[in-house]
């Protein structure tokens, strides 16, 4: 068929037409997929911040790391009962603690056993430590606390040693030469870890809370790490 030229203004119209329908349909189609990747994207982030992950070696300090943000209004503290509490001095456990040969392992499967109740869990486990590299591919914020070998093992055994009633360190450390070695391989391997990649430190316990992106708990005191031998690193934040 020969197109004449009314053809071809009555054709270029039409086309004209169909791509403007096209056109004004992108902005709505845009809006779909932003509400939709949007919206599944904040499902994720929440699902992936379910969890702060906390590792030291014994005698780190690390339960007192912890404690500074524990009663954060947005950290769930269901896990704390009486016989998860053991106190001696300036050390003070509470709330549940995941490694081999305690309550619970610390196989990602277990982490929500010891809690009822809503917010962020706190999950602390020594032996985390060896397992870094594995556990920063899951998006978790990881928080390592990390204090030279030999103070570790000193505040250890000073906070009770192996008389200490909770978290059990019997069964998997056995003996004090078991646990100088275990000290000394977790500390390496945290110290490994953070050589090879990007972490954030936080100065106490208000940096730590902001880096977590959590409310700071009431009526808080600075605790500044520093002062208590301590060096705290965050990975995922």
């Amino acid at each position: 068929m020969e197109l004449t030229v009314s053809n071809l203004w009555s054709s270029g119209l039409v086309l004209c037409g169909l791509q403007m329908e096209r056109a004004s349909n992108i902005p709505k189609l845009c809006a779909t997929i932003f509400n939709h990747h949007t919206h599944a994207g904040l499902h994720i982030f929440d699902t992936m911040s379910r969890y702060i992950l906390f590792t030291g070696a014994p005698g780190s300090k690390w339960s007192g790391v912890m404690a500074n943000i524990y009663q954060s209004p947005d950290i769930d503290q269901s896990d704390n009962r009486p016989d998860r509490q053991y106190e001696s001095g300036a050390v003070q456990h509470f709330g549940s603690y995941f490694d081999p040969g305690m309550e619970f392992d610390n196989d990602v499967s277990n982490w929500d056993q010891p809690f009822n109740g809503t917010g962020r869990r706190i999950i602390r486990s020594h032996t985390f430590a060896h397992q870094l590299h594995q556990l920063s591919t899951l998006g978790h914020p990881i928080v390592m606390v990390y204090r030279n070998d030999y103070e570790c093992f000193d505040w250890w055994c000073n906070a009770g040693g192996f008389a200490i009633t909770y978290p059990n360190y019997i069964n998997y450390y056995g003996d004090l030469d078991n646990m100088w070695q275990q000290i000394k391989a977790q500390n390496y391997d945290i110290m490994e870890f953070i050589k090879n990649h990007t972490t954030h430190t936080a100065a106490n316990n208000i940096e730590l809370c902001h880096a977590l992106a959590i409310a700071v708990p009431p009526n808080c005191k600075v605790q500044d790490y520093s002062t208590q031998d301590t060096r705290v690193y965050i990975h995922n934040v």
